[in-house]
Protein backbone atom coordinates (compact mmCIF):
# COMPACT_ATOMS: atom_id res chain seq x y z
CA UNK A 1 0.00 0.00 0.00
CA UNK A 2 1.86 3.54 -0.85
CA UNK A 3 -0.25 6.83 -0.29
CA UNK A 4 0.11 10.58 -1.82
CA UNK A 5 -1.75 13.29 -0.36
CA UNK A 6 -4.64 11.28 1.19
CA UNK A 7 -4.69 9.01 -1.54
CA UNK A 8 -4.68 5.29 -0.46
CA UNK A 9 -3.01 2.93 -3.87
CA UNK A 10 -3.77 -0.91 -3.54
CA UNK A 11 -1.75 -2.40 -6.20
CA UNK A 12 -2.87 -6.09 -7.58
CA UNK A 13 -1.84 -8.29 -10.41
CA UNK A 14 -3.90 -10.76 -12.33
CA UNK A 15 -2.25 -12.98 -14.53
CA UNK A 16 -3.82 -13.76 -18.00
CA UNK A 17 -2.49 -16.32 -20.64
CA UNK A 18 0.03 -14.55 -22.16
CA UNK A 19 0.99 -11.64 -19.86
CA UNK A 20 0.29 -10.32 -16.33
CA UNK A 21 -1.60 -7.10 -15.62
CA UNK A 22 -0.86 -5.03 -13.13
CA UNK A 23 -4.13 -3.26 -11.57
CA UNK A 24 -4.35 -0.31 -9.31
CA UNK A 25 -7.42 0.54 -6.77
CA UNK A 26 -7.14 4.05 -5.73
CA UNK A 27 -8.89 5.27 -2.51
CA UNK A 28 -9.21 9.19 -1.44
CA UNK A 29 -10.02 10.21 1.86
CA UNK A 30 -12.29 13.11 2.03
CA UNK A 31 -13.48 15.10 4.73
CA UNK A 32 -16.88 12.92 5.47
CA UNK A 33 -14.86 9.29 4.65
CA UNK A 34 -13.29 7.10 2.28
CA UNK A 35 -14.39 6.49 -1.11
CA UNK A 36 -13.10 2.86 -2.58
CA UNK A 37 -12.42 3.16 -6.70
CA UNK A 38 -12.20 0.26 -8.88
CA UNK A 39 -11.06 -2.49 -5.92
CA UNK A 40 -9.53 -5.32 -7.84
CA UNK A 41 -10.25 -8.70 -7.64
CA UNK A 42 -7.31 -10.19 -6.86
CA UNK A 43 -6.94 -7.80 -3.39
CA UNK A 44 -6.40 -9.47 -0.20
CA UNK A 45 -9.02 -9.27 2.36
CA UNK A 46 -6.11 -7.44 4.48
CA UNK A 47 -5.45 -5.06 1.98
CA UNK A 48 -9.37 -4.05 1.60
CA UNK A 49 -9.05 -3.86 5.81
CA UNK A 50 -6.30 -1.67 5.43
CA UNK A 51 -8.18 1.16 3.91
CA UNK A 52 -10.34 2.88 6.74
CA UNK A 53 -13.85 4.41 6.90
CA UNK A 54 -14.89 3.28 3.87
CA UNK A 55 -17.93 5.16 3.15
CA UNK A 56 -18.80 4.15 -0.67
CA UNK A 57 -17.59 1.45 -3.21
CA UNK A 58 -17.02 2.49 -7.36
CA UNK A 59 -17.36 0.41 -10.11
CA UNK A 60 -15.96 3.38 -12.88
CA UNK A 61 -16.87 1.19 -15.57
CA UNK A 62 -18.44 -2.03 -17.21
CA UNK A 63 -14.63 -3.88 -17.13
CA UNK A 64 -14.21 -3.28 -13.76
CA UNK A 65 -16.38 -4.30 -11.54
CA UNK A 66 -15.08 -8.35 -10.74
CA UNK A 67 -13.77 -7.33 -6.96
CA UNK A 68 -16.66 -5.63 -5.94
CA UNK A 69 -18.56 -8.76 -4.22
CA UNK A 70 -15.44 -8.87 -1.72
CA UNK A 71 -15.14 -5.16 -1.01
CA UNK A 72 -18.98 -5.46 -0.14
CA UNK A 73 -18.74 -8.22 2.32
CA UNK A 74 -15.85 -6.03 3.65
CA UNK A 75 -17.48 -2.41 4.04
CA UNK A 76 -21.37 -3.69 4.29
CA UNK A 77 -22.23 -0.18 5.40
CA UNK A 78 -20.69 1.54 2.25
CA UNK A 79 -22.59 3.07 -0.74
CA UNK A 80 -22.09 0.74 -3.87
CA UNK A 81 -21.81 2.62 -6.73
CA UNK A 82 -22.16 2.10 -10.91
CA UNK A 83 -22.08 3.07 -14.29
CA UNK A 84 -25.66 3.10 -15.84
CA UNK A 85 -26.91 0.14 -17.26
CA UNK A 86 -25.36 -2.13 -14.58
CA UNK A 87 -27.70 -3.30 -11.49
CA UNK A 88 -26.15 -1.59 -8.12
CA UNK A 89 -28.03 0.41 -5.70
CA UNK A 90 -26.74 3.74 -6.53
CA UNK A 91 -26.14 4.72 -10.05
CA UNK A 92 -22.73 7.13 -11.21
CA UNK A 93 -24.37 10.18 -12.47
CA UNK A 94 -23.26 13.75 -11.12
CA UNK A 95 -26.60 14.66 -9.69
CA UNK A 96 -26.64 11.81 -7.71
CA UNK A 97 -23.02 11.84 -6.76
CA UNK A 98 -22.61 13.09 -3.03
CA UNK A 99 -18.49 14.34 -3.21
CA UNK A 100 -19.02 16.40 -6.11
CA UNK A 101 -17.69 19.12 -4.29
CA UNK A 102 -14.09 17.02 -3.33
CA UNK A 103 -14.22 14.62 -5.92
CA UNK A 104 -15.90 15.35 -9.29
CA UNK A 105 -17.35 12.50 -11.40
CA UNK A 106 -17.28 12.97 -14.99
CA UNK A 107 -19.20 10.56 -17.56
CA UNK A 108 -17.02 10.18 -20.80
CA UNK A 109 -20.13 9.87 -22.80
CA UNK A 110 -19.86 8.30 -26.21
CA UNK A 111 -17.99 4.88 -25.74
CA UNK A 112 -20.96 3.19 -24.47
CA UNK A 113 -19.76 -0.36 -23.88
CA UNK A 114 -17.28 0.95 -21.43
CA UNK A 115 -19.32 3.65 -20.15
CA UNK A 116 -16.72 4.85 -17.87
CA UNK A 117 -16.61 7.54 -15.42
CA UNK A 118 -13.35 9.47 -14.26
CA UNK A 119 -12.88 11.44 -11.11
CA UNK A 120 -10.84 14.79 -10.05
CA UNK A 121 -9.44 14.72 -6.65
CA UNK A 122 -9.47 18.19 -6.25
CA UNK A 123 -6.82 18.13 -2.98
CA UNK A 124 -4.05 16.47 -4.61
CA UNK A 125 -5.23 17.81 -8.75
CA UNK A 126 -5.13 14.70 -9.19
CA UNK A 127 -7.48 12.25 -11.80
CA UNK A 128 -8.48 8.81 -11.07
CA UNK A 129 -9.72 6.76 -14.15
CA UNK A 130 -9.97 2.93 -15.05
CA UNK A 131 -9.09 1.86 -18.80
CA UNK A 132 -9.52 5.24 -20.53
CA UNK A 133 -5.56 5.92 -20.57
CA UNK A 134 -2.72 2.97 -20.20
CA UNK A 135 0.63 3.86 -18.90
CA UNK A 136 2.63 0.51 -18.30
CA UNK A 137 6.04 1.58 -18.17
CA UNK A 138 7.51 -1.84 -17.12
CA UNK A 139 5.78 -4.33 -19.31
CA UNK A 140 7.98 -7.37 -19.89
CA UNK A 141 7.95 -10.71 -21.99
CA UNK A 142 7.05 -11.54 -25.67
CA UNK A 143 2.83 -11.38 -24.44
CA UNK A 144 2.85 -7.97 -23.48
CA UNK A 145 4.56 -6.57 -26.55
CA UNK A 146 2.26 -8.73 -28.84
CA UNK A 147 -0.90 -6.84 -27.09
CA UNK A 148 0.20 -3.84 -25.56
CA UNK A 149 2.40 -2.94 -28.98
CA UNK A 150 0.36 -4.60 -31.88
CA UNK A 151 -2.69 -4.76 -30.67
CA UNK A 152 -3.20 -1.59 -27.93
CA UNK A 153 -0.56 0.51 -29.47
CA UNK A 154 0.08 1.46 -26.07
CA UNK A 155 3.59 -0.48 -25.11
CA UNK A 156 5.63 1.30 -22.36
CA UNK A 157 4.57 4.54 -22.80
CA UNK A 158 1.23 6.74 -21.59
CA UNK A 159 -1.83 6.38 -24.23
CA UNK A 160 -5.30 5.77 -25.23
CA UNK A 161 -5.38 2.16 -26.39
CA UNK A 162 -6.58 1.28 -29.90
CA UNK A 163 -8.88 -1.23 -28.10
CA UNK A 164 -10.58 1.43 -25.80
CA UNK A 165 -10.91 3.32 -28.96
CA UNK A 166 -12.84 0.83 -30.96
CA UNK A 167 -15.83 1.03 -29.09
CA UNK A 168 -16.26 4.69 -29.61
CA UNK A 169 -19.69 5.14 -30.87
CA UNK A 170 -20.25 9.25 -30.90
CA UNK A 171 -17.28 11.32 -31.35
CA UNK A 172 -18.94 14.28 -30.49
CA UNK A 173 -20.44 13.09 -27.66
CA UNK A 174 -17.17 11.68 -26.33
CA UNK A 175 -15.16 15.13 -27.04
CA UNK A 176 -17.66 16.83 -24.92
CA UNK A 177 -17.29 14.60 -22.13
CA UNK A 178 -13.21 15.58 -22.47
CA UNK A 179 -14.33 19.47 -22.67
CA UNK A 180 -15.73 18.55 -19.47
CA UNK A 181 -12.75 16.90 -17.87
CA UNK A 182 -10.32 19.61 -19.38
CA UNK A 183 -12.28 22.42 -17.32
CA UNK A 184 -11.22 20.78 -13.77
CA UNK A 185 -7.69 21.21 -12.43
CA UNK A 186 -5.09 18.09 -12.27
CA UNK A 187 -1.99 17.44 -12.73
CA UNK A 188 -0.86 14.02 -11.85
CA UNK A 189 -3.07 10.57 -13.09
CA UNK A 190 -3.36 7.58 -11.64
CA UNK A 191 -4.99 4.93 -13.98
CA UNK A 192 -6.00 1.17 -13.08
CA UNK A 193 -3.32 -0.13 -15.50
CA UNK A 194 0.08 1.57 -15.04
CA UNK A 195 2.67 3.90 -13.68
CA UNK A 196 1.52 6.77 -12.19
CA UNK A 197 2.13 10.00 -13.52
CA UNK A 198 3.04 12.92 -11.45
CA UNK A 199 3.06 16.12 -12.63
CA UNK A 200 2.24 17.11 -16.11
CA UNK A 201 -0.07 14.56 -16.79
CA UNK A 202 -2.88 17.08 -18.18
CA UNK A 203 -0.18 17.71 -21.15
CA UNK A 204 0.62 14.91 -21.80
CA UNK A 205 -3.08 13.32 -21.51
CA UNK A 206 -3.94 16.39 -23.86
CA UNK A 207 -1.46 14.88 -26.21
CA UNK A 208 -2.55 10.89 -25.96
CA UNK A 209 -5.93 11.71 -27.37
CA UNK A 210 -4.85 13.97 -30.18
CA UNK A 211 -2.71 10.92 -30.84
CA UNK A 212 -5.75 9.29 -31.53
CA UNK A 213 -7.84 12.19 -33.02
CA UNK A 214 -9.53 13.38 -30.22
CA UNK A 215 -9.80 17.05 -28.80
CA UNK A 216 -11.68 18.49 -25.95
CA UNK A 217 -14.63 20.29 -27.41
Amino acid sequence: MKSLENLVLLDSNIKMPVMDLPVRSVAPTLTSGTVLISPGSKLTPEQLKSVHHVTDIVAPNGFHNAGMPQARQIFPGARAWGVPGYDYPNILTPAHWPHQRELPMVQIEGVPRISEVVFVHKESRTLICADMVFNLLDAKGIGSYVILKLMFDNYRRLAVSKFWCRFIKDKPALEKSLGILFSHDFDNILMAHGDPVISGGRTKLLAAFAERGLKPT
